[in-house]
């Protein structure tokens, strides 16, 4: 008898465990009033289910304010919910229409309700009435799907490559920055998947250990002096993670950055930077490259996915400003042992692929990884063939897309290899 509960409590913990993994968690922030009954009876559920959700909040004493766990959607309930799509350049209702698989007639009411135009750019929401899901669920559902944009797989986040070789001594740092304090300062809209998912390759692919890896979103000026040093001294966190002459070191950088009008010098732009003081509270490119090149490194890659022209692909940094041509100070493009790829030359600007919710290098630059550059199917794909590879793709889908001009720049030894598959 005992084991037969035991059996029946272990699956039905292994089942809630497996829910949560899959699913959405649809939470209530507690309003000034409500208490436990009245918030079940709005999502449909029990105060009983609240409270076995909720064990380590005192719920049957809640103040507003609170957050509560509901429930877990699954995704399946939460595709059927909810369909997103971002109108594309080119794009019309009959086209909108069957990507969403509703009429056109439906679409047309759907936007006219939430006051959108047939505009590139604009967001669309269509929620189906499910009666599975309370309306209080889709309204959440919707904010989160907004939000992270989880449901949307592009074909770079499946059938990620294995790693040949494991490398216990390769270091790396992560940076995607996506929100800023500043008002001004547009969103790097997708920083944190492209982040997210280079950190995802270098272990997968590229056999890092996941310990061995820095990883911040949205990296403040204090970070980048933590991590790369400031202009007295190259030891920062990096530095201190590194095996002398033994350590592969990889560095992605996904973000903004800019120009400072008066030097003509270049900069990331951390998330508490003021732009119109990019001198004072940027960290310097020239700074960066300076301080690596004094790290004692076994190899170096540099994976910049930012323009530094001062516009950028959500806005100008700075008002009334025109794109700046940069020249910067890097010893580490001499150095046989390094690789540096960048988005775009000095006055161009970085431009995103929507459809696939990347930046168009990372996307491209992950997508040869996969094996898309691998001209002569050796399963190795060498520096030659991601130069090669960038440097079609990026610029023809940068004026497809866009209509604007975007080179990526890439340094190295063309024979080097960069990753296996």
């Amino acid at each position: 008898m005992k084991s037969a509960v035991f059996t029946l409590l272990l699956f039905s913990l292994l089942s809630v465990w497996t829910f949560a993994q899959n699913g959405v968690a649809i939470y209530h922030t507690v309003k000034r009033g409500e208490n436990i009954r009245q918030i079940s009876q709005q999502y449909k559920t029990t105060p009983k289910a609240i409270l076995k959700l909720n064990k380590s909040i005192p719920v049957r004493k809640i103040k507003a304010g609170t957050k509560l766990l509901i429930r877990y959607a699954s995704k399946e309930q939460v595709k059927k919910a909810i369909r997103l799509y971002k109108i594309q350049k080119g794009d019309n209702a009959k086209i909108i229409a069957k990507k969403l698989g509703i009429t056109e007639a439906k679409l047309k009411r759907k936007m006219a309700s939430q006051d959108l135009d047939f505009k590139e750019g604009t967001e669309i929401t269509i929620e189906e009435n499910n009666k599975e899901i309370s309306d209080s669920d889709q309204e959440e559902m919707v904010s989160i799907a907004k939000k992270d944009n989880e449901a949307i797989l592009s074909d770079i986040e499946v059938d990620i490559p294995k790693a040949k070789v494991k490398k216990p001594n390769a270091v790396a740092v992560i940076i995607g920055n996506k929100n800023y304090s500043a008002k001004d300062v547009p969103e790097v809209s997708y920083a944190h998947k492209d982040a997210q998912l280079f950190k995802k390759y270098l272990i997968n692919t590229l056999g890092y250990d996941e310990g061995n890896i820095i990883y911040v979103e949205d990296a403040t000026q204090a970070n980048f002096f933590s991590f790369f040093g400031n202009e007295s001294t190259h030891k920062g966190k990096l530095y201190d993670y590194l095996r002398p002459n033994e350590s592969e070191v990889f560095i992605y950088y996904n973000g903004h950055g800019g120009p400072d009008p008066e030097t003509k010098e270049a900069y990331f732009v951390p998330t508490d930077c003021d732009p119109a003081q990019l001198s004072l509270n940027g960290y310097g490119l020239n700074t960066f490259y300076k301080n690596l090149s004094l790290l004692p490194y076994k190899s170096i890659t540099v994976v910049i996915d930012a323009c530094f022209s001062g516009v950028s692909e959500g806005g100008a940094l700075l008002k009334n400003i025109s794109p700046i041509f940069i020249d910067t100070e890097n010893k580490i493009k001499l150095d046989e042992k390094a690789v540096v790829i960048s988005a775009s030359a000095s006055d161009q600007v970085a431009s995103w692929y929507p459809e696939k919710q990347h930046s168009l290098l990372s996307y491209f630059l992950l997508k040869a990884m996969q094996g898309a550059a691998d001209s002569n199917k050796d399963q190795m794909i060498t520096i030659a063939e991601i130069d090669k590879y960038l440097s079609e793709e990026v610029p023809y889908w940068a004026r497809r897309l866009h209509s604007r001009e975007q080179n990526p720049e890439i340094w190295g030894n063309p024979i080097t290899t960069f990753s296996t598959y």
